[in-house]
């Protein structure tokens, strides 16, 4: 994975980068804050910083970044034959701006594979992402 790309979103350029131990505490501000939304089914916070250290040694955390801070953030683990992205957080100022696509997108091209998005509605959508055996 390279360590670093250029993304864009409406607001700003955005540094595409992987994430470092010291960015752990960070990441559990990001992704707990991006996962607000779950609080009438979830209670308490998605993650912490020992969840976020546990991640770090199966895989690897794709951060976007810019001189406000984390944007957002997407865990990538290769499992077996196959790669797994997970835990997507995207900053609640930020949701709704297509960086969490951008996000993912970009993971998938960086590892030269195809990604699909189908509508399910009412029920909400499936994605299929295609990634080349290494």
């Amino acid at each position: 994975m390279k360590e670093a790309a250029k993304i864009t979103s409406r607001e700003d350029s955005l540094r595409l980068r992987v994430a470092s131990s010291t960015d752990a505490d960070a990441l559990v501000r990001l992704i707990n804050a991006a996962f607000r939304v779950e609080l009438p089914y979830i209670e308490g916070d998605r993650i912490d910083a020992v969840g976020v250290r546990s991640y770090m040694a199966k895989g690897k955390f794709l951060v976007a970044e810019d001189s406000a801070g984390l944007a957002a953030c997407v865990f990538v683990e290769k499992r077996a034959d196959r790669g797994y992205l997970g835990l997507l957080g995207v900053d609640p100022s930020r949701q709704g701006t297509g960086l969490g696509l951008s996000m993912c997108y970009g993971t998938v091209k960086e590892h030269n594979g195809k990604i699909y998005a189908q509508n399910l509605e009412p029920h909400g959508a499936a994605v299929t992402i295609e990634l080349p055996a290494a």
